[in-house]
């Protein structure tokens, strides 16, 4: 796979627009510092998974340094089938200006051993994918990333012998 690249080109897809005079890690940062919500939705081909359904909530921006944020999510997940969830999640976000390219990790396991996910790189001035997909056992995880001045919008796509999903985010 090409470097910037996901084999589905969906970041094209979510947000067209240009930002003039900065560069796209600056204007990207500048946008998550301002995130407070979410929403999404997550389907699922295999339906044995329990994947299927939709998700809100509060979204906590944590300035660490110039170049380290993280989020910290609540809120509630509820399946196509009605049954409602509470979740919780929490990312670290670095961006390397010099690169232009952002990594995110997941810190379930606290911030001293993050899990790495994804390191996105611009692949225009408003979109960013996946640099190399993040491999958990068979799966493979790539996400394309857009935005505006106040949103972000995400879509993870997760392929294996058992998933084939895709889940969108919107952050505002």
């Amino acid at each position: 796979m090409e470097r910037g690249r996901t084999d589905s080109g969906i970041a094209s897809e979510i947000i067209p627009g240009i930002t003039s005079g900065i560069t796209p890690g600056i204007a990207l940062w500048g946008g998550l510092k301002n995130i407070c919500e979410v929403h999404f939705t997550a389907k699922s081909s295999n339906v044995e998974t329990g994947w299927n359904g939709s998700g809100k909530g509060e979204v906590v921006v944590t300035v660490i340094d110039d170049n380290t944020m993280t989020f910290s999510e609540t809120g509630k997940w509820t399946t196509f089938a009605g049954t409602e969830l509470a979740f919780s999640n929490r990312y670290r976000w670095r961006l390397n200006e010099d690169q232009n390219s952002i990594q995110l990790e997941h810190l379930r396991y606290g911030a001293d051993n993050p899990v790495q996910l994804i390191e996105l790189v611009a692949t225009g001035k408003r979109q960013w994918n996946t640099v190399t997909p993040h491999i958990c056992n068979e799966d493979s995880y790539t996400l394309a990333l857009a935005h505006d001045d106040k949103t972000v919008r995400m879509v993870w796509e997760i392929v294996g012998p058992n998933k084939n999903e895709c889940i969108r985010y919107h952050y505002r």
